[in-house]
């Protein structure tokens, strides 16, 4: 039924229906999002007790599209999303997990949707001066369903060191950059096993999400030397 609803909330995206079917958005999207974040509260708190936990509605995407900034001015996003990160200036700057549902398929995973050029900068540095916990952790994908994602830059970049394909894949990164796994509708997102599968998928990736914040602060402290050297 949820599902449903955002087909043809997608095909039928105006005021005047999404109001004839407000009572369809509470009751399919908006409180069983609420009882997910609670129901995986507990895991996400596991793997980081200084994620923050929110009032559950709170942890999760608006209905209403921010038509200011947007191409698309149809009101309604067709989709929803929760996501779990630390209470910080600018969350979108660090790692964090989401799910989301979309009308075709159900999507997840961990990384950062903005990373200061800083970070990323960071990142190449290691890759080309000791790339053996870079290299751990892309083995470590290898054997998961997860893929790293992310634009990258259209030129190649040129490292000063050999590089393999394989980390030339996290070199290349240029405003983004996360994991994710993406499933069809299947009866996994319709049931109570989804909670068992995000709680094992996402510790999975506690050793990449534990990576991205070290590499954080340890950017974030380098910063901070060279603010107070000047």
């Amino acid at each position: 039924e949820t599902f449903r609803f955002l087909t043809e909330l997608k095909n039928n995206n105006t005021r005047d229906w999404f109001e004839l079917h407000r009572d369809e958005f509470t009751n399919l999207l908006q409180l069983p999002f609420q009882k997910l974040v609670t129901a995986l509260t507990p895991a996400m708190l596991d793997i980081d007790p200084l994620i923050e936990i929110k009032e559950p509605k709170k942890m999760i995407s608006r209905i209403y599209r921010d038509l200011r900034f947007s191409k698309d001015k149809s009101p309604y996003r067709p989709n929803m999303w929760a996501s779990f990160h630390r209470t910080t200036e600018d969350w979108k700057a660090d790692p964090g997990f989401f799910f989301e549902i979309m009308h075709n398929c159900y999507r997840y995973g961990m990384g950062l949707s903005v990373p200061s050029k800083s970070f990323l900068k960071s990142l190449r540095h290691r890759i080309e001066t000791d790339p053996s916990e870079i290299e751990s952790l892309n083995h470590l994908l290898q054997g998961t369903p997860f893929r790293l994602m992310g634009e990258e830059y259209i030129r190649r970049l040129v490292p000063p060191t050999e590089i393999s394909p394989e980390l030339m894949t996290w070199y290349q990164k240029k405003s983004e950059i996360y994991v994710m796994v993406s499933y069809p509708i299947d009866q996994i997102v319709c049931s109570d096993a989804l909670i068992n599968k995000l709680t094992a998928d996402f510790d999975t990736l506690r050793p990449l999400y534990e990576f991205f914040w070290r590499l954080k602060q340890s950017t974030e402290e380098e910063l901070d030397e060279k603010k107070s050297f000047f």
